[in-house]
């Protein structure tokens, strides 16, 4: 009997998620949830997710602001179940801000990587969902949040807004 290794090629295929030396990682969906970006898990996803920690940071940058969002001990943590978001800028009952934030505000043509940390059980231990996006706008006619979308062979699809491509630019591409 011969075992078709193309089948489990094709399953390990069908769901965009990766095992990590630091854990399991999914990609998040990035949306705009009045008017902020927002981080949701995707709509295949196959169970809800309990938020231990959120962490939104900026790219491209040595030093970079971050906004990081912690459960405290003995609190429920919100559960997002498959589709659904957590807004930048929420602040349940049960977490609070890290003393290391140091961003309230996000910026134009800057890119910035979004994650969510499930908190870990006896089955899922450094589970976390993540996806980077960059927002192009202004205030007269709102922001819009553009995702950076991973494919299947590895390579990314960037938006225009990528602040490091700007960035590289020649003055004139600016």
């Amino acid at each position: 009997m011969r075992f078709n290794y193309s089948l489990i090629l094709l399953a390990m295929l069908s769901y965009d998620s990766h095992a990590t030396p630091i854990g399991w990682r999914g990609e998040a969906v990035i949306a705009s949830r009045n008017g902020a970006p927002a981080i949701c898990l995707p709509q295949n996803a196959t169970e809800a997710f309990p938020i231990s920690r959120v962490v939104l940071s900026e790219s491209y940058v040595n030093t970079s602001l971050k906004w990081i969002l912690a459960l405290k001990g003995n609190f429920k943590p919100v559960t997002l179940k498959p589709g659904e978001c957590f807004k930048f800028g929420d602040i349940p009952d049960g977490y609070e801000l890290d003393k290391d934030s140091n961003i309230s505000t996000l910026q134009k043509n800057r890119t910035y990587s979004f994650t969510i940390d499930r908190v870990n059980d006896s089955e899922h231990y450094n589970y976390f969902y993540s996806s980077a996006f960059c927002i192009e706008g202004n205030i007269n006619n709102g922001y819009k949040y553009f995702q950076y979308i991973r494919l299947k062979d590895g390579s990314t699809i960037i938006p225009a807004c990528d602040s490091k491509s700007k960035r590289e630019a020649r003055p004139w591409e600016k």
